[in-house]
């Protein structure tokens, strides 16, 4: 058997590659590094030139302050930057970039010419690269801003280009990566050319809404209008949380629509995302995901982006609050968003109720349950709808209720939507009672997983779930939430998964503050089949005073443009497309 060869030190060149290999995946990542340095110049005109799917060449052109001469080849070397100059620097990162690796990376594999012109020269000023090697320096005429043009990238590690997909593919992620930084930056204008045609301009915006609008419409051919987008916004000491989100029928089945940052900066994070979607499960339907833009800004010490070597990964000093955060936030606009405004006329809510549930209600619920609260201080969304309530006309089929507004028409599916109208009735009397079980239940888990649940078991009380660690591998099950108990008091669920799914919830490092949902979940999910079958059916006759009610109910529920299930409730059809239908309208 022959030695093992010696430790040596590995030469610059090499060491490059193997930083490229972090940093440089794709033509993709090329383009957020080198538009994040523009970024950081303070461009306000960034133009992004591809060809042959960013392989063949690939320039980012932006009017920011510029490089100094003296600074010029030094900026192609590693670890060099203006950004930071210690260690605690990194802990308060304000900047895109902040390592010096970038060009540097770039340049390793790929020849690279740079020219800039610093804002205080009068003269500009270029060299060339090729795999680390310097061509030689010189002066040019330009204005104020900065060049790099990126050829025949991986031209010297040939394993690494056989990874690439196609040229349409790299394309396409070239693009997704200016959208990212198009929504963070709405102060710069972006230009996106392939194969010298103008594929994407997006105009610096005053607004940051006017930015997410131009993403989604012009960049991703969502025909969404500005006064459509439902806004949200909270401000906590420790954090702030603000963004938009798509009205419902844009529902996706796919998380791409989902933006999120943090300090301006584009992330990838699980809890971001779990806080989302678990804030967005009253509305949606099957696997479906919202679309949205999300903005977390916290002090820079409270995050750290240098987890990773893109870095597309964060990791938060306050990770469950700021999930609370988010969820409350989220829920709280969405519950806001309703299709029915306000209605003004003569009902009572004491008639509606009487109407809508003396004849029709669900069997025997536990009640004097207090209502779920959010923070004050968010604000509510504004309704897609603000002219006065709906006029009823007449129902069709026994199934949809037919009513006329000030901007058309709209159809309402009555089992849908009094199906949400008792559902939430329900939840918030029944919500939190807890139903103390005759006899005790004991579940058997191994004991490492009672260790990492026990100090979490008070936060599942006020959902009426008491836990008690009986044993070193024993949970006992002293009270379940009313709603799970049939009219026996036996458990309608099986409670050894109900416990071992909060386990294993812990045991995959996710948010602690989540805990509760998983097992308001379960709760939810049986109440909302009890409303399904408590509420009016598909085919059954409603009396004009009993659409009447069921409309006036609407207007007042959160939720109301969706089911429990997330089946839309309402469906709108305008007066413009109605006159196009009629060929009045071209």
């Amino acid at each position: 058997m022959s030695a093992p060869p010696n430790i040596r030190v590995l030469p610059d060149g090499l060491v490059n590659k193997i930083a490229a290999g972090e940093v440089v995946e794709r033509p993709a990542s090329v383009v957020k590094e080198l538009v994040e340095n523009s970024l950081d110049a303070g461009a306000t005109h960034i133009r992004i030139s591809i060809r042959e799917g960013g392989v063949g060449l690939l320039e980012v052109a932006d009017d920011g302050h510029g490089i100094h001469p003296d600074d010029l080849a030094l900026s192609l070397d590693r670890h060099a930057t203006s950004k930071i100059r210690s260690s605690d620097d990194l802990f308060a990162i304000r900047t895109w970039g902040f390592r010096g690796e970038a060009l540097a990376s770039i340049a390793s594999v790929s020849r690279v010419r740079l020219s800039s012109r610093h804002r205080d020269e009068p003269m500009g000023r270029e060299i060339s690269v090729e795999g680390t090697t310097a061509r030689g320096e010189r002066e040019t005429a330009r204005p104020v801003g900065t060049t790099v043009a990126v050829q025949d990238l991986f031209f010297n590690t040939p394993a690494r280009k056989k990874f690439l997909k196609s040229q349409a593919a790299e394309t396409a992620w070239c693009g997704q990566v200016v959208q990212r930084l198009a929504l963070a930056a709405p102060q710069a204008t972006f230009e996106l050319l392939v194969d010298g045609e103008r594929t994407l301009h997006l105009p610096a915006c005053e607004n940051p809404a006017d930015r997410v609008v131009q993403v989604f419409r012009d960049a991703l051919r969502i025909p969404v209008e500005r006064e459509e987008l439902i806004q949200f916004r909270n401000v906590k000491p420790d954090a702030a949380v603000e963004g938009w989100l798509l009205p419902a029928r844009f529902h996706i089945p796919s998380s791409r629509g989902i933006f999120t940052y943090v300090n301006q900066r584009h992330v990838k994070d699980r809890m971001l995302q779990q806080a989302i979607t678990t804030a967005a499960k009253e509305v949606l339907f099957g696997n479906l995901y919202p679309q949205l833009v999300l903005h977390v800004r916290t002090a820079a010490e409270n995050v750290d982006v240098n987890v990773h070597p893109t870095k597309s990964e964060v990791r938060f000093r306050n990770q469950g609050q700021l999930f609370g955060l988010i969820r409350a936030t989220l829920e709280r606009a969405l519950a806001g968003d309703r299709p029915l405004p306000e209605r003004s006329d003569d009902l009572t809510r004491e008639q509606v109720t009487e109407l809508l549930f003396t004849t029709r209600g669900p069997t025997h619920f536990h009640q004097k349950a207090a209502p779920i609260e959010h923070s004050p201080s968010v604000q509510p969304a504004p309704s897609v709808e603000r002219a006065a309530g709906p006029q009823f006309l007449g129902t069709l089929r026994n199934t949809y209720l037919v009513c006329q507004t000030d901007e058309g028409l709209l159809l309402v599916d009555q089992h849908a939507a009094h199906e949400r109208v008792t559902y939430e009735r329900l939840k918030r009397s029944s919500l939190g009672e807890g139903h103390r079980l005759l006899i005790p239940i004991v579940v058997e888990l191994p004991c490492a997983s009672i260790d990492l649940l026990e100090p979490h078991l008070p936060r599942l009380e006020p959902l009426g779930l008491e836990l008690d660690r009986t044993g070193p591998d024993l949970i006992t099950v002293r009270t379940l939430p009313a709603l799970l108990t049939n009219a026996r008091g036996a458990p309608r669920v099986p409670l050894h998964s109900l416990v071992k799914s909060l386990s294993a919830h812990l045991e995959e490092e996710k948010p602690e503050e989540a805990l509760p949902d998983l097992v308001k979940d379960v709760i939810l999910e049986t109440l909302a089949s009890q409303s399904c079958h408590g509420s009016v059916r598909a085919g059954q006759s409603l009396s004009a005073p009993e659409a009447e009610a069921l409309l006036a109910q609407m207007s007042e529920t959160d939720y109301s443009g969706h089911c429990p299930h997330g089946r839309p409730t309402t469906v709108r059809l305008s007066w413009p497309e109605i006159e196009r239908l009629f060929k009045r309208l071209v």
